[in-house]
């Protein structure tokens, strides 16, 4: 936001930029994901760090996606290589 953070303006039109179980987070996140965090590169790069899990019986794990261009459009995100 512009105003100090007091309004919001919704990206993607509100819906979600990623969904788990697919591309590029993969199927190991196919039953959860969350705890988003966004980290602002100095290329201009954004990498968004999550958890996730495949299963009930599996244990959390770390993952991260890369956005090259540093937008957030779905088709933006790719696995960090």
């Amino acid at each position: 936001s512009n105003d100090g953070g007091t309004t919001f303006t919704k990206l993607n039109n509100g819906q979600s930029i990623l969904a788990p179980g697919k591309a590029p987070l993969g199927e190991w996140t196919k039953q959860v994901i969350g705890t988003p965090f966004v980290v602002n590169m100095p290329d201009g790069s954004l990498r968004l760090y999550h958890c996730a899990k495949d299963g009930p019986k599996s244990e959390m794990n770390i993952g991260v996606v890369v956005s090259l261009t540093g937008e957030i459009e779905p088709d933006c995100w790719t696995t960090l290589s």
